[in-house]
């Protein structure tokens, strides 16, 4: 996607839903990539992959990421969405600053080709949009979780040899500006579903409504999933990995189970959405609104 246009976007093809995080798919059908974690930072390292017609696509960094990260990054991907609120950046960009923050992102291989996106925010904002009050305490989450996902590695392969990548970049880069406003750099791959490539459309006011991180984790899944409309069964045990990364031994699986049921009951309250379940089988239902 080298696209030399500076000035901000202001697509009127692109179909943008209010109050949608327009997100690259395989960001939210990689299992594993965000998980409901504790809210202390992981002390384990991230690694998973999307196999995708052939290509790999891996993600690693120095800690696995929360449901707060899923968080933040919808968020930013929201705000992005809105017309004029991203800027094309590419190598020969005039301001430094923003070129500052198109090399933060490490673009590397291929990835040296593509312009990036930058979005102009405050953590003020991110918070409101994720749902949360502006305290102190939730600022500093907001910005830590900007950190961890500045520090992710996303890369591209063909088949399983990391040897072969031919695309690499960071997920996000975050640069301070003025007055309180941070610049956040939105890699090449991310960029391609907000110019309007294929696409998931994860809806913030029900993210917001929802209380549990389970929950939440399993909503931006089968938000990428399901299609406006679609009814389709899936057992629970199918369900787990979705959200946790991986299955588990029998008794931590068990009690993944009850919690993906209790997930299923807070889906409920939607009204976008229905699960009803029977024989161990979970018919879900994305309404048409």
């Amino acid at each position: 996607m080298a696209i030399k246009n500076t000035e901000k976007i202001k697509n009127k093809k692109t179909a943008i839903i209010f109050d949608h995080a327009r997100v690259d798919s395989s960001h939210c059908l990689t299992d594993g990539l965000f998980r409901p974690l504790s809210r202390a930072p992981s002390k384990e390292c991230l690694d998973v992959s999307h196999i995708y017609q052939g290509y790999t696509l891996r993600w690693l960094n120095y800690c696995k990421l929360n449901i707060v990260d899923q968080s933040v990054f919808l968020a930013v991907h929201r705000l992005a969405s809105e017309n004029g609120r991203i800027e094309r950046v590419g190598d020969d960009h005039e301001s430094p600053v923003m070129k500052e923050v198109r090399t933060a992102l490490k673009l590397e291989k291929e990835a040296t080709k593509s312009d990036c996106f930058v979005l102009d925010t405050t953590l003020y904002e991110i918070a409101k949009t994720i749902g949360v009050t502006d305290g102190g305490e939730n600022l500093k989450m907001i910005r830590s979780s900007l950190i961890r996902l500045s520090c992710v590695s996303f890369l591209i392969y063909k088949g399983d040899d990391i040897g072969d990548t031919f695309f690499k970049t960071g997920l996000f880069s975050k640069l301070a500006g003025t007055d309180g406003r941070i610049h956040v750099g939105i890699n090449p791959m991310l960029g391609k579903a907000l110019a309007g490539n294929q696409s998931t459309f994860v809806s913030m006011a029900e993210q917001r409504s929802l209380g549990s991180d389970i929950t939440k984790r399993l909503h931006v899944w089968l938000s990428s999933w399901m299609r406006t409309g679609d009814k389709r069964k899936i057992e629970i045990d199918k369900l787990v990995p979705h959200v946790w990364g991986e299955n588990a031994e029998a008794e931590t699986m068990r009690k993944r189970r009850h919690s993906i049921r209790k997930s299923l009951v807070e889906l409920n309250t939607l009204s976008g959405w229905s699960a009803a379940e029977e024989n161990g089988a979970v018919l879900i239902h994305r309404k048409k609104l």
